[in-house]
């Protein structure tokens, strides 16, 4: 997921690339049947109905059977051992998307012989019953910078500045949906200019979402067939996940 946000919140830019991964320990060659949205729709072409599931330029990989996919959106595959992708694709530009960060940044800088206060507040914009983890959140700081100190609104956060790289780096375990954090960082930076200010973010946040995908799309079901065509009861697993790519946020 690639998202710009605006220093006053706007979203300039909000990007989905996704993609159905198998890993598949399977003999004999059976084929497998993944069910997706029934009303998903690919390109801008086809007409969706009610809250529909959108994607663009789609991709599948040679072992792919597409007969039953245009009226009924199911999949057929005759896996090979391993792990490979099933299908990739992109949400499109002009689809809603329900980014699942915001974030409010306030800085007092107006005194050049004081240090730079920065409070930072993010709330997750996930349904209540999700939650992201390993949450990382890296604030470039102005080059003079010698430490910082800092303030956590909650345990399970940990914030260090990384010398070598000018930054502060803030980590949360764990976010849930309609959560907010905050942390307040003075930035100890002698010497500094008005021009000190223009070195300062932006944000890159970092995440992982388990059970959620933001481009709506799902799997209804996973069955295997023998070439018999008799259904096949291996186990099966289903994960959702969302990571962020390049997630900025403009202060």
């Amino acid at each position: 997921m690639t998202v710009l946000v605006n220093a006053d919140g706007t979203l300039e830019r909000a990007e989905v690339n996704g993609q159905i991964n198998m890993k598949s320990f399977l003999t004999g060659n059976p084929d497998v049947k993944l069910g997706l949205n029934e009303d998903l729709t690919i390109n801008k072409d086809e007409q969706g109905y009610g809250n529909h599931a959108q994607l663009d330029r789609c991709s599948f990989h040679q072992c792919v059977d597409l007969r039953e996919f245009t009226t009924a959106r199911i999949l057929t595959v005759r896996p090979p051992e391993g792990e490979f992708s099933v299908m990739t694709y992109q949400v499109p530009e002009d689809f809603p998307i329900s980014i699942p960060f915001r974030l409010i940044t306030v800085v007092n800088d107006t005194d050049v012989n004081r240090d730079i206060d920065v409070r930072l507040k993010l709330r997750c914009e996930l349904p209540i019953n999700s939650h992201a983890v390993n949450v990382k959140l890296k604030l470039p700081v102005p080059k003079i910078t010698t430490n910082i100190s800092q303030q956590l609104s909650d345990p399970g956060q940990t914030a260090v500045f990384q010398s070598n790289e000018k930054c502060i780096l803030w980590q949360i375990n764990k976010v849930s949906g309609g959560m907010e954090v905050s942390g307040t960082f003075r930035i100890i930076a002698p010497g500094r200019t008005k021009s000190s200010r223009l070195e300062l973010g932006p944000v890159a946040l970092d995440f992982e979402i388990s059970n959620y995908v933001c481009s709506g799309l799902r799997i209804r079901f996973v069955k295997i067939f023998d070439r018999s065509q008799s259904l096949v009861p291996p186990s099966k697993w289903v994960r959702l996940l969302t990571l962020g790519d390049s997630y900025i946020f403009k202060i």
